[in-house]
């Protein structure tokens, strides 16, 4: 009979807030540090550890020619099962879902003021829709116009 337990991660090595990034390395982010950046796809990956799944992001990440990952969400199931030799293993697999973003200088350089107008724009588009309040309105005005 099979059981399921469902815990969700959140480890020093997927959670960190970045990661040390070598040449043709991708860096793990936070999302707050990727507002400036592209975003290319978001992925789900399953592994036997952290450390595996982690991995296979990395690589598909740098085959969609992406620089950085954030994590959005990770998972462990454990569930056992028979095995060939007649008894029963434990079987663990993870599951990181992550987005993959291009962060490069040369993409944040490429950023105009249409794009700060555009984020403006957006900005009180959901406080008409009554989305947020006036007060996060302001907040998000004036970091957006740091950004001039």
């Amino acid at each position: 009979m099979k059981y399921a337990q469902h815990a969700v991660l959140c480890t020093a090595l997927i959670c960190s807030s970045a990661v040390a990034k070598t040449k043709d390395e991708v860096a793990i982010k936070l999302a707050s540090d990727v507002t400036h950046c592209t975003f290319i796809v978001t992925e789900t990956v399953g592994a036997g550890n952290e450390e595996s799944a982690l991995a296979k992001h990395r690589k598909r990440a740098s085959e969609a020619e992406a620089d950085t990952l954030v994590i959005v969400d990770s998972s462990t199931t454990r569930y056992r099962k028979p095995s060939l030799a007649g008894g029963i293993q434990s079987v663990t697999k993870v599951s990181v879902e992550a987005g993959y973003y291009q962060c490069s200088k040369e993409n944040q350089t490429e950023q105009t003021s249409s794009s700060v107008k555009d984020r403006l724009q957006q900005l009180k588009e959901l406080r008409e829709e009554g989305l947020i309040d006036n007060d996060e309105y302001k907040m998000k005005k004036a970091d957006i116009l740091k950004d001039l």
